[in-house]
């Protein structure tokens, strides 16, 4: 070991590969897999994106409490893969949009954002397979 590897708390030896993939092969076990989807969010409005955004403006208009819980549903809708994988929220459908509620005060109403030849003719929509949503509206209760 040189001298300058001995000084770092840390040193992990160079991956012979070069592929992301291969370096997550070497740390994952034969049985683990890596997820990488999750929902993509769009906004209705410039105005909402810009709320949704920036934690300063949520907790401004909405005051400190509840621009957190917005910050918190959203990171929630990020990280699920599908829209009925969101843990918390108590999420409801609504003929062709969702409701994801809050027991502090907050109601997010959003819609998929797949284009229309991926959407189903009939008004039945498959929740468990949307992957885009635009989110439609914020609003306190």
């Amino acid at each position: 070991m040189s001298t300058e590897e001995r000084q770092c708390s840390f040193y992990m030896p160079p991956c012979r590969s070069t592929s992301l993939n291969d370096n997550l092969k070497l740390l994952l076990s034969p049985n683990q897999s890596v997820r990488v989807a999750e929902l993509e969010l769009a906004f209705a409005t410039k105005p909402l994106r810009e709320l949704c955004e920036s934690e300063a403006k949520a907790k401004d208009l909405l005051g400190a409490k509840i621009g957190a819980v917005l910050k918190h549903r959203l990171a929630d809708l990020r990280a699920a893969d599908s829209v009925e994988d969101v843990p918390v929220g108590r999420p409801r459908k609504l003929s062709n949009v969702y409701v994801l509620g809050s027991a502090s005060g907050i109601q997010i109403t959003f819609c998929p954002n797949h284009s229309e030849k991926l959407l189903p003719k009939s008004d039945a929509i498959d929740w468990s397979k949307v992957t885009r949503i635009k989110i439609m509206g914020i609003e306190t209760t």
